[in-house]
């Protein structure tokens, strides 16, 4: 399967957005089942098997339905897969996240085994995930200056969503010979592996997380002296709704009889993900839908929405594990569906057909009484003509008996 797209900071923006939706941190490999999986966003940093059955059907990225065979997804990226529950005939939307790769750490204003006579300022960040820092053992921030003489151990951890731990270990010394001694560095714990729990699951308000082993890489060495600008940073900025409506393209206001179309523009090959969220309610519904041609993308609800007030966001993912923020791209009101006015057209247009079958068969019965009495006129002009015709003959069977 073609590579997807990418990582998202779920937990940030879920709790951002008062959404509350499992968030799962997965490392051993695993099997999903489809017809008994939650709806939410699930990380993993191994290979994933959706295990399907007959109960179900399900898509991948906006692809046929597939029954009921399994699937194995093993490339980086985010998948979007909305599951088809045949028996209840509802749907489950999943974004699962397949992230293998460890976040980079970006550090400017020291570097390793640096002698310096000047104050020293650490400026740290990641591309992804959260960060944190200690110095000669305690918690330290970035942007914080360090003025005192003495020699410092400054330990950078990087931890993304899918449980990959990145550390940076930098040793300084700052010598100037005239401030007071420091407290000598101390070797900082090493944390702790955690044990997978097999699934037992502890709740913390709204987020779930699962305990797992963390896979720890070397930290590469950054190109910038400071955190690069990445390009990409835009684009997954760059994405609006041009047009909601009614899915049955005929126009007028939407009701909670139609299914709800959403067209919008980003760029051609980015993954759209969009929460349609109510209000009043927590839950959003989210819809998964790639930009084609023409930069455009268009996403169509599976149902009829509720009536309400509802609020559109978007958020972006690219190829290669970056993810853009979360933007509130547009609104939309649903008006109640008067459903006599539906029952009303039923009638209309049965009436319609009544009439029409009722005309037709009168056409059809008049056209036949009509061809009958041209049948019947022609057989009473034949009958005449044969009539004259004996006529005729008697009479010139009477001429020639005279004449004899």
């Amino acid at each position: 399967m073609k590579k997807l797209l990418t990582k998202i900071f779920a937990a940030a923006a879920i709790a951002a957005m008062s959404f509350p939706m499992s968030v799962l941190t997965v490392r051993a490999a695993v099997n999903i089942q489809l017809s008994s999986v939650a709806s939410g966003i699930y990380y993993y940093n191994t290979d994933v098997t959706l295990i399907n059955s007959s109960s179900v059907a399900a898509t991948v990225d906006g692809g046929a339905l597939d029954y009921p065979s399994n699937r194995n997804l093993s490339n980086e990226g985010a998948y979007g897969i909305k599951i088809w529950h045949r028996d209840s005939r509802t749907f489950t939307d999943l974004l699962l996240n397949i992230d293998k790769t460890a976040p980079i750490i970006s550090l400017s204003g020291i570097s390793n085994n640096q002698v310096t006579s000047q104050n020293v300022t650490p400026v740290f960040s990641t591309n992804e995930g959260n960060i944190s820092a200690t110095l000669n053992g305690g918690v330290w921030f970035s942007g914080r200056t360090i003025s005192n003489d003495g020699t410092y151990r400054l330990v950078i951890t990087a931890r993304d969503a899918a449980g990959n731990v990145t550390f940076r270990d930098i040793m300084f010394t700052i010598r100037r010979g005239t401030n007071p001694p420091v407290t000598p560095p101390t070797t900082p714990t090493t944390p702790a592996t955690p044990v997978p729990t097999n699934g037992t699951a502890q709740t913390a308000k709204t987020i779930t997380r699962i305990a797992k082993a963390v896979t720890v890489t070397a930290a590469p060495v950054e190109a910038c002296a400071v955190p690069c600008p990445d390009p990409m940073d835009a684009i997954l900025r760059d994405v609006n709704v041009t047009k909601i409506e009614g899915a049955d393209g005929l126009g007028g206001n939407l009701n909670s009889c139609r299914n709800v179309r959403i067209t919008g523009h980003t760029q051609d090959g980015l993954l759209v993900i969009l929460y349609i969220k109510k209000e009043g309610m927590d839950v959003p519904l989210i819809g998964f839908v790639r930009a084609g041609a023409g930069n455009e993308y268009q996403f169509t609800t599976d149902k009829p929405l509720a009536e309400g007030t509802y609020t559109v966001f978007a958020k972006l993912a690219q190829e290669g594990g970056k993810t853009g923020p979360m933007i509130e791209v547009g609104h939309f009101q649903v008006e109640k569906c008067s459903r006599w006015l539906v029952w009303l057209w039923l009638l209309i247009i049965l009436i319609a057909l009544i009439v029409g079958s009722v005309i037709g068969w009168l056409v059809s019965r008049r056209r036949r009484r009509n061809a009958e009495a041209r049948a019947t006129d022609n057989m009473e002009d034949m009958n005449e003509d044969a009539l004259s015709d004996e006529i005729v003959e008697e009479a010139t069977d009477e001429m020639d008996s005279d004449r004899l």
